[in-house]
């Protein structure tokens, strides 16, 4: 440490003349704080590991948190494109699902996580819907309710099954009467 005299001397006169001005560290090293803190690292590799995208061996330098798995940037980046155009393409591989309107094969595609489509096309769906409609308008009439018939739940919290198949409407809780083999009205 300098030694101090008045106020403000550490021991070293400042020549401000021109060209003459020291840099900082210079008036550091002057008064005895010139020694910078010298930080020890100590760098460890990896064994050489096999970049995910070249295959080329490299030996990471062993850090915190995830271990390297590309030798440069380049194949960072070019791996990441790699796997978002492979995320986007359509699964070629899988067996061609049937469709459940006319039984056409069509590729799987997702319509989100977990779910397949089960058509192969909007009309296909659209005409689909319209028999099973027809259909259910036919089981109403003749008083046959079949199982998966659709099942609202009404404002009292009671379940009613007497849903209008054609205009969606909640119907009034009466069957049409079905018409008997010997000709008379049930009901």
């Amino acid at each position: 440490m300098a030694k101090r005299g008045k106020a403000g001397d550490f021991g070293f006169h400042v020549d401000v003349r021109a060209g003459s001005v020291p840099i900082v560290g210079d008036l550091f090293d002057a008064a005895g704080l010139g020694q910078k803190p010298v930080i020890k690292t100590r760098l460890e590799f990896s064994e050489p590991t096999a970049c995910g995208h070249c295959g080329q061996l490299f030996a990471a330098i062993a850090g915190n948190g995830r271990p390297i798995r590309f030798c440069s940037e380049p194949c960072r980046e070019a791996h990441r494109l790699f796997q978002q155009k492979s995320w986007n393409q359509k699964p070629s591989s899988e067996q061609p699902k049937s469709c459940q309107g006319c039984g056409k094969p069509f590729p799987p595609r997702k319509v989100s996580a977990g779910r397949f489509r089960r058509f192969c096309s909007p009309n296909c769906r659209v005409n689909s819907r319209r028999a099973e409609i027809r259909q259910r308008a036919v089981s109403q009439q003749t008083g046959f309710w079949p199982k998966d018939f659709s099942s609202v739940r009404l404002p009292s919290g009671k379940t009613s099954r007497s849903l209008c198949a054609l205009s969606g409407d909640l119907a009034d809780g009466r069957i049409s009467p079905a018409i008997l083999p010997n000709g008379e009205a049930d009901g």
